[in-house]
């Protein structure tokens, strides 16, 4: 899927949550600044069996009120900040009708969504909302930790993936439109990383070459002319060591490339990545690619 470089439309999932309240803020934010719309989209799982039953019934009218409330509370923020909005409402799984809706815009749309520092066992066993809607996305998926914001001056541009990373991320296209993106937000500084036992030993020359043909200018650190924006490129072992160094220098944003959770969703590694998601000092935009669709292994 080519990913256009300005959406038009912004799909944020609400919850009547805090991290709900702050992803949608926070959507309304790039919006104005990417001149696009906003829709807050509140999804109620479905029940089959007979309605007619005093439990289920009891279970759908509180679910209708949940919905109800989650979208009045969006109107409430969006009446704040003195931004026009869209609302919706569906019923399924939220990761399946959020990238429906997305989908349905006859424009390039991007999924916003909020996560908790918070993962209890239970909710990870029985699947999170988080996860769902990561794994079923096929657009990009902006995820704001709890009290972070699109603050700073670098962009993290991550060229692996959260458990494996395989160098080809950097050279087949998804590069160029996760740079196009990124400077969407006019960084003063790009950092790329990218492993340091990559098959591929031309991958350096590689990511400089694609950074000059966009006018990145990767030799001149102290140049800040519109067409020249200073990059940096970071080597590491193994992935804890580029998301201890995302702790460390909390650039305003990090792209990765989509997916990132393993085949196996009841597997340690998609515990580990899960948190770590949620445990972000920034917020972390997940780029579809078209090469490599498959799932990452464990």
């Amino acid at each position: 899927m080519k990913v256009s470089k300005r959406p038009d439309h912004l799909w944020v999932g609400i919850n009547g949550k805090a991290s709900g309240d702050h992803a949608f803020r926070q959507a309304i934010s790039i919006a104005r600044w990417l001149h696009a719309e906003v829709t807050a989209v509140a999804v109620a799982p479905l029940y089959e069996g007979d309605l007619g039953l005093t439990a289920i019934g009891s279970i759908q009218n509180e679910l209708y009120k949940d919905i109800e409330r989650s979208l009045c509370r969006a109107l409430d923020i969006a009446h704040t900040d003195s931004f026009p909005i869209h609302i919706a409402a569906a019923g399924g799984e939220i990761g399946r009708q959020l990238d429906r809706k997305a989908a349905s815009h006859p424009n390039q749309g991007w999924i916003i969504l909020g996560a908790s520092p918070i993962l209890s066992v239970t909710r990870w066993l029985t699947g999170s909302v988080l996860e769902e809607v990561v794994r079923q996305a096929s657009r990009p998926v902006f995820i704001f930790p709890e009290g972070t914001l699109l603050a700073g001056d670098t962009v993290w541009i991550d060229g692996g993936d959260m458990h494996r990373a395989p160098s080809e991320n950097l050279l087949d296209g998804w590069f160029e439109e996760a740079l196009e993106i990124a400077c969407l937000f006019g960084p003063d500084r790009l950092l790329v990383a990218y492993p340091e036992d990559v098959v591929d030993r031309l991958l350096p020359q590689g990511v400089r070459s694609i950074l000059q043909n966009h006018r990145i200018d990767t030799t001149a650190p102290d140049s800040h002319s519109p067409l020249s924006i200073p990059a940096e490129c970071f080597r590491y072992t193994h992935p804890k060591e580029q998301w201890d160094a995302v702790h460390q220098r909390k650039p305003a944003f990090v792209v990765v490339p989509q997916p990132i959770f393993p085949k196996r969703r009841l597997s340690m590694a998609a515990w580990h990545t899960e948190r770590m998601i949620r445990r972000l000092p920034c917020p972390l935009l997940l780029l579809p690619r078209s090469s490599t669709r498959g799932a990452s292994k464990d």
